[in-house]
């Protein structure tokens, strides 16, 4: 009998009724697909850029993940922007839970340039995050050159190590992104937010958010902040603890973001008191 939402001659294990070898499944693509349930998803680079399976429905590679909460999803990619795979994405239940209906998808699928490496994001591996009043403190290791690095982002109570993650590089005042996949037992979500180096944690997050978002008040601030956690951390004898704690190029980028600002605020001062428009709008 087939599926629910399959194609009249589904090969998959539920219609054909039980199990099949590829060599079983006879000639066509049916053939061609090893039925079975991909291994524990691994935050490998080949995890993230190589489809491991094919969808049940319209036989097209996807991406697999089965949630520590049970739940299994297909993915169109396994990153940002997070594109669930259509034929399995209900409006009422994003998941696909049983695993026997799919069939693995052979490692040497042709490699294709994701969306999530247009727009610059790296898979990572989060080692671990822990607390730190606002913020959470992560370890983790691009998956791409191993490279280790701690940074830190506004808490989270969903945010956890293991986890599907990927980061953007900071820019030059130390700020980048991090986008990552949580699950629930109801489903699964992607979450974004900003990255910083440990600097941050000397300033509230929203004050942050504000320097970030051009609030001169706070961008002053945040030149202070990292001054002092510069002198703190290289007064120590010997290695710091962090050598990415706060660099001197990043406060150089504070102070020059300031001066944009400062730049900016008298030249519309002094358009008002002459009456003429603001050229920034």
């Amino acid at each position: 009998m087939t599926g629910y939402n399959h194609h009249p001659g589904c090969p998959c294990g539920w219609c054909i009724g039980g199990w099949r070898t590829p060599a079983t499944l006879g000639t066509g693509l049916s053939s061609r697909l090893a039925v079975g349930t991909p291994p524990q998803w691994q935050p490998t680079r080949e995890n993230y850029i190589i489809p491991n399976a094919r969808c049940p429905v319209c036989y097209g590679f996807v991406f697999f993940y089965r949630s520590p909460h049970g739940g299994a999803v297909f993915f169109d990619e396994l990153g940002p922007p997070w594109t669930k795979h259509p034929c399995t994405d209900g409006s009422t239940n994003s998941t696909y839970r049983n695993a026997s209906t799919l069939a693995t998808a052979p490692r040497d699928v042709p490699k294709q340039n994701w969306p999530w490496q247009k727009e610059n994001w790296i898979p990572i591996l989060i080692e671990s995050v822990n607390r730190e009043g606002e913020w959470s403190k992560l370890k983790a290791t691009r998956v791409d050159n191993g490279k280790y690095f701690v940074r830190v982002t506004p808490y989270h109570p969903k945010l956890m190590a293991k986890v599907p993650a990927f980061v953007k590089p900071p820019g030059g005042k130390g700020d980048g992104r991090i986008s990552w996949l949580h699950s629930f037992p109801g489903g699964e979500e992607s979450w974004e937010d900003i990255l910083m180096l440990r600097t941050a944690t000397a300033a509230p997050v929203e004050g942050v958010r504000s320097a970030l978002n051009g609030d001169i008040k706070w961008a002053r601030e945040m030149i202070k902040v990292s001054g002092e956690m510069w002198l703190r951390n290289n007064s120590t004898t010997g290695r710091p603890e962090y050598p990415d704690f706060v660099l001197p190029r990043v406060i150089q980028a504070w102070r020059t973001f300031v001066g944009d600002l400062e730049k900016s605020r008298s030249i519309t001062k002094k358009n008002a008191a002459f009456g003429f428009p603001n050229s920034s709008r």
